[in-house]
């Protein structure tokens, strides 16, 4: 209503070098979330102190959230999804994946969408869409070949490739994809011109891209 700031927290041994070793955000379960690495932060939403730390088992490389649970998106030797308790703070892995990144993350009802890049015969490495079940842990690979992936309003939309081969050029389209059949609905083509994700959000009737080159709007 005012544009004023009403709360400021101090991240302890947190830092910032660079473009590396940025905390990540979510919020949900009544709280804000902030993942430092291997550190998660509970932080009170109205006075922005924070209520409680955990040392997680493995390092972090992202975080979602809903009114119901918290996950930590995790890569390396445990990679895969950690659901923490967001009253206790105990963590317990609900899924792996295979060796290889996790690049991109959200989260649209009770199903978690990745990107994650893995070796895919007889194609090599690519990065693909993955969805998981926060109930059961399943993992469902989608075979859609993308590089970043954005959830709201009851929507799915990617940065990939409209159709299922992967292109020798970067990733200019940005494709809506229906959560439940996995088919793809609509596309729309955007010169991004850098294989770089630029960050992506959606809403119930729009995805917007933020690029290198400013904020793009996609009526949707």
């Amino acid at each position: 209503a005012t544009n004023q700031v009403v709360a400021q927290s101090d991240i302890p041994g947190t830092s910032i070098v660079g473009s590396t070793g940025h905390p990540r955000i979510a919020v949900g379960a009544g709280a804000v979330w902030v993942l430092y690495g291997s550190e998660l932060y509970k932080i009170d939403p109205e006075s922005g102190s924070i209520v409680e730390t955990v040392r997680l088992p493995a390092w972090g490389d992202g975080i979602i959230a809903n009114d119901t649970g918290v996950w930590v998106i995790e890569n390396g030797d445990r990679q895969g999804v950690t659901a923490i308790d967001p009253t206790t703070l105990v963590p317990r892995q609900i899924a792996s994946l295979p060796p290889g990144f996790i690049q991109s993350s959200t989260l649209d009802g009770d199903t978690i969408w990745l990107t994650a890049a893995h070796n895919v015969e007889p194609t090599g490495a690519t990065v693909e869409l993955i969805k998981i079940d926060t109930r059961t842990g399943e993992v469902a690979s989608t075979g859609i070949p993308t590089t970043n992936v954005a959830a709201g309003g009851g929507r799915v939309w990617f940065q990939g490739f409209a159709a299922l081969t992967i292109a020798g050029t970067h990733p200019d389209d940005v494709v809506e994809i229906d959560p439940v059949t996995g088919r793809m609905i609509r596309a729309a083509t955007v010169a991004l011109g850098d294989i770089t994700p630029p960050l992506l959000a959606v809403d119930a009737h729009t995805v917007w891209l933020l690029t290198q080159n400013g904020l793009i709007r996609i009526r949707a």
